[in-house]
């Protein structure tokens, strides 16, 4: 989770005030202002039509790639607005925002870090040069960005829900369990701190406990399918399959592809002792993403029918 709402700047790089231009532009300001993106982008187009290096023009036309989902046009607008002005940290952020949303992790990493260079107290770069170094598996570099995040924004509940993530996927499952606590006292009705403290607690063998927080996830918000596959996954860990099955079926109902969930509805009918039922659901799983553990599940399905 992280801060990834692009916004448009009146702040230029240093463009010679052409009095046209700068009509162009406060117009354009106000569509853009207004959410109508389709005016603005075409008076910012007109603006570079005149002066093809105004910095404020591209920046604020990448934010419109950005709010448009047109993460071609956001990259390619941002890059000219930092070529123009490389110091701008605002500017490095919504480049490394629009790298990060193609999927280009390497550039956001190094477009974040220059940001926070440029800048050390800005919490949302550290906050989604976290995010990115958790995608990459750099757990406890994201974990120290999402501390320093924290030590900015201190009553951010999502926060400690990211730190706990990066920490658990590291192994430091007791930390993760007391930063989920902290993001759920401060956020009792955050439903994924919920979640992820139920995960964290199964993990350390107290599935009694994760039972009780992820039905309050599931109270919380009643259709998140992981909630109810980590609330299947505690309930056979208590050895209650007839309980655990369905929590699995209706994450199913609700992700049809949910490869956890066909995982677990096989463990959950294996236990049962419904054989037949077993390998079905095996030969489901097996079709979704065939792995070491699914075929193992489907071996033992067969062997049982």
């Amino acid at each position: 989770m992280g801060r990834n709402e692009p916004r448009s700047g009146s702040r230029g790089a240093g463009n010679a005030v052409d009095p046209s231009v700068g009509s162009l532009l406060n117009t354009a300001l106000s569509h853009h202002q207004n959410g109508e993106f389709a005016a603005a982008e075409v008076l910012y187009r007109n603006v570079l039509a005149t002066d093809p290096r105004h910095g404020q023009a591209l920046y604020n036309l990448g934010i419109i790639g950005l709010q448009t989902r047109r993460l071609e046009l956001a990259a390619e607008m941002l890059k000219r607005a930092v070529a123009l002005d490389a110091c701008n940290a605002e500017w490095l952020y919504h480049l490394a925002l629009a790298e990060q949303w193609r999927g280009r992790f390497g550039p956001a990493v190094a477009y974040y870090s220059r940001a926070i260079e440029l800048q050390p107290g800005y919490a949302e770069a550290h906050t989604n040069l976290g995010n990115v170094l958790t995608e990459l598996g750099r757990l406890r570099e994201a974990a120290k960005h999402y501390e320093e995040a924290l030590r900015l924004r201190p009553g951010a509940a999502e926060l400690h829900v990211n730190l706990a993530n990066a920490l658990a996927r590291d192994g430091d499952v007791d930390r993760a369990v007391e930063h989920h606590r902290r993001a759920v006292s401060m956020q009792p009705t955050f439903a994924e701190a919920h979640n992820g403290l139920g995960i964290a607690l199964t993990v350390l063998g107290r599935p009694g406990e994760a039972v009780e927080c992820l039905k309050l996830a599931l109270m919380l918000k009643p259709n998140m399918a992981e909630a109810h596959v980590n609330l299947g996954l505690a309930l056979l860990a208590l050895g209650r399959p007839a309980e655990a099955r369905p929590r699995f079926e209706q994450a199913l109902a609700l992700r049809t592809d949910f490869f956890d969930a066909h995982k677990g509805l096989v463990r959950s009918l294996l236990a049962e002792q419904h054989r037949d039922d077993a390998l079905e659901a095996a030969m489901r799983a097996l079709t979704i993403r065939e792995t070491p553990e699914t075929k193992a599940l489907f071996l033992e399905a067969l062997q049982r029918s």
